[in-house]
């Protein structure tokens, strides 16, 4: 169901792409939005919020490619969640550690999985530099496989390799990476 205020743009053209972007980027918002929210409630206005943030670039998004679309959307929504969880974990009580009440139960998760770990190891900032300075080869697999979240087959089919070898530049993109950002060689 389409949302009333993208009823209410004047532009037809705009509405219609608009309303198209809902419906079709729709589940990948809730995705992104309940795993970080853990809220069906907040989910539901934070995809609303992204669309009304979307309207005021309609302008330059109508210009991106599929892949570059939904790397926007993703980025917002992920961005949004986050935003919205931090403002809610700061209204929250604090134990003598600083720290909020659910805040280990929390960490207990992240450290589950050892390459998520990892990754939170190396700051955002060191993460982007790193992977500015990889091969143009590397950046564009790594995006795929992670940032657009392109199965191997679909990465294969696009680069024009077998999803095989798919795998094979995703493990030597990944250990360039890891080896750039160790050294801090990304400067």
């Amino acid at each position: 169901m389409t949302p009333f205020f993208l009823l209410l743009i004047e532009n037809e053209s705009d509405r219609n792409f608009m309303i198209n972007i809902y419906n079709t980027y729709y589940p990948l918002m809730k995705k992104y939005s309940i795993y970080i929210t853990k809220s069906e409630i907040d989910t539901e206005d934070l995809i609303n919020n992204t669309c009304v943030k979307l309207i005021e670039h309609i302008d330059t998004i109508r210009e991106f490619n599929q892949y570059q679309l939904a790397s926007y959307i993703k980025t917002t929504i992920v961005r949004m969640s986050y935003s919205h969880v931090n403002s809610k974990y700061k209204k929250r009580r604090v134990d003598v550690s600083g720290y909020p009440y659910d805040f280990f139960d929390r960490v207990e998760d992240i450290t589950e999985n050892t390459e998520k770990t990892a990754l939170l190891n190396i700051s955002v900032e060191t993460l982007a530099r790193t992977l500015l300075n990889l091969p143009q080869k590397y950046q564009d697999i790594l995006k795929y496989k992670y940032f657009l979240e392109m199965s191997d087959a679909e990465i294969g089919k696009t680069l024009g390799i077998s999803k095989e070898n798919v795998r094979v530049y995703i493990k030597r993109a990944r250990d360039k990476a890891y080896s750039l950002a160790e050294r801090g060689s990304y400067e």
